[in-house]
């Protein structure tokens, strides 16, 4: 066991290596041709970072577009007053180096993770190269983000729950990765709900109520700040309508981009759906997914509409170039039922083998959590999407190299256009 773990584990860095190169390529071109991303980080960015640095508790008087908590920022601002900088201008690329190195070593982790739970090592290696080499992490060598250091968390939590249940779960080392999580990115805070269900599905009663403790510290310091900003988010963002509360369209737009994935993955899963159809449970749990796909279709708009954040996705891309109905688009209502075997699938496979898989469960609140914000960008909900069907595939795919073929087909179409997406500036 242990020499078959040591000869696919380097195969399948592949993609966390191609993803480190391009960061440095990129950078090192300056791939920035509409210079989106510089104008980005000094109306962003720079003052942020020259405010804790000037400031270094200067929490409630920090800028007020920030969206996160900004634990991150006033690390790498720390960083710089201890080796003596007063401008972040005079080590910006040391700290575009440090946030990409978060970035690729959170996707070695997944791909490492991969490699652990893969039944065979040619699935875990093209899971790899989607997850790297598609857009979010492309951004993430030169869009100066929360996201990248987040999701290096958000798969240490998944790795901590997977990867050493003979040794037992330990609460206290989840309960600071989730901590730091929240502390990079508050929007995260719905993912803290998915270790304590795992914990105590897995009977660790003692590592549930140590990582309550650490939760508990996550959800005074966010409502700190609901006390100082009236609401979940800074007022600058308040008033760019950027706010807590249901959003339809949120939630209709995950089903859709789960859908358009989903579809790559049946195949080789095609083994496990022969095993579902046998189950009630799967046809139950279908059942629900498509009532819910279409009750969202019917009660929000979903069509092509920048004015209301419904842009920035290939989901409305596709809704504007497909015909309507008044004010819906048919195409994102066959994406959306397109996301319901799977998800019914995944659902029965939790309830035969009585166990909750982190890896679902982590995104599955995550994006839980994005439905209660009015969601324009894909990228906030792409990785989690391809986290849990990635997992999920390599764990339960089967069949020989045929049934492979739709996601080799995946990463060739997909993460080319995310490429020229990406060189291109657009």
């Amino acid at each position: 066991m242990t020499g078959n773990l040591f000869a696919r584990v380097p195969v399948v860095y592949i993609g966390p290596a191609l993803l480190g190169l391009f960061c440095l390529v990129a950078y090192s071109l300056g791939v920035d041709s509409k210079h989106s991303i510089s104008a980005d980080s000094a109306t962003y960015d720079i003052p942020e970072l020259n405010h804790f640095i000037a400031h270094p508790l200067g929490f409630e008087t920090a800028p007020g577009f920030l969206t996160a908590i900004p634990g991150y920022l006033w690390f790498q601002a720390s960083l710089l007053r201890l080796a003596g900088y007063t401008l972040p201008t005079d080590r910006f690329a040391l700290l575009r180096f440090l946030h990409a190195s978060f970035g690729v070593l959170g996707f070695g982790l997944f791909a490492h993770l991969l490699a652990r739970l893969a039944r065979d090592r040619l699935t875990a290696v093209i899971l790899s190269l989607l997850l790297c080499l598609s857009i979010y992490p492309l951004q993430m060598s030169y869009y100066f983000n929360t996201e990248a250091p987040a999701f290096l968390f958000f798969i240490a939590i998944i790795a901590l729950c997977e990867l050493k249940p003979a040794a037992g779960l330990r609460g206290a080392e989840i309960g600071s990765c989730a901590l730091t999580l929240v502390l990079i990115r508050h929007s995260m805070v719905t993912t803290l709900v998915a270790p304590v269900v795992v914990l105590v599905t897995r009977r660790r009663w003692v590592q549930a109520a140590v990582f309550c403790l650490y939760a508990g510290i996550a959800a005074l310091i966010i409502f700190d700040f609901w006390v100082m900003w009236g609401g979940l988010v800074s007022p600058f963002w308040q008033a760019r309508n950027v706010a807590a509360g249901f959003s339809p369209h949120s939630a209709l737009h995950i089903f859709a981009l789960t859908g358009m994935f989903a579809g790559f993955f049946m195949i080789p899963l095609s083994g496990e759906f022969l095993l579902a159809r046998t189950h009630v449970d799967f046809w139950i749990a279908m059942a629900a997914f498509f009532v819910i796909a279409v009750l969202l279709w019917c009660v929000t708009p979903s069509n092509y509409n920048p004015d209301v954040n419904r842009e920035f996705s290939i989901i409305w891309t596709l809704a504007r170039l497909t015909p309507r109905i008044g004010e819906s688009s048919p195409i994102v209502l066959v994406l959306a039922l397109g996301a319901a075997p799977m998800l019914g699938l995944m659902v029965s496979r939790m309830v035969r083998d009585r166990t909750i898989y982190a890896d679902t469960a982590m995104s599955a609140t995550y994006l839980g959590g994005q439905f209660l914000q009015n969601l324009p960008f894909q990228r906030y909900v792409e990785v989690p999407i391809l986290i849990a069907l990635s997992i999920f595939t390599a764990r339960f795919s089967s069949g020989g190299a045929v049934a492979r073929w739709p996601l080799v087909v995946l990463v060739a179409t997909y993460c080319s256009v995310s490429v020229i997406k990406f060189l291109s500036g657009s």
